[in-house]
């Protein structure tokens, strides 16, 4: 598995891009890497990039891994609810990470599934919208 984590400052998003063979010791790896970029920078919106890599996780194990976000985050003092996630997947993939996103749901994370980046990176940015527009409403009581 071949990970690349980058801060996109003029987007105010963690990009994260997977490649090869997906399983869970990856998976640690990134969530590590996603937190130690985002952290400092105080950026909790997030898309990464599975489209092009080879999920080797079993059901079991990927309704483990909003639990395992929600551990690393809170190891690292980070609040996971804040965070907004986009995961790019192909279409071949789709059925595991829709499953993946409702059990995200179902634990209250942020996460939305979709087939190409340009649509995760515009749904971030109206979560930056709206989170602005809450931030502001919230400053003028």
């Amino acid at each position: 598995m071949s990970i690349t984590v980058e801060y996109l400052p003029q987007e105010n998003i963690v990009h994260a891009q997977c490649t090869g063979v997906l399983d869970m010791s990856a998976f640690k790896d990134l969530i590590l890497e996603v937190v130690r970029q985002g952290k400092p920078v105080d950026c909790h919106f997030v898309v990464t990039d599975f489209s092009k890599s080879e999920m080797k996780v079993s059901i079991a194990d990927l309704y483990t891994v909003p639990n395992l976000i929600a551990s690393k985050m809170k190891e690292e003092g980070g609040n996971v609810h804040i965070i907004k996630r986009a995961i790019v997947v192909s279409k071949e993939q789709i059925r595991e990470w829709q499953f993946y996103e409702d059990t995200s749901h179902n634990r209250a994370h942020q996460t939305q599934v979709f087939l190409d980046v340009e649509s995760a990176i515009q749904w971030l940015k109206e979560m930056q919208k709206a989170e602005k527009l809450t931030s502001h409403i919230d400053n003028n009581k």
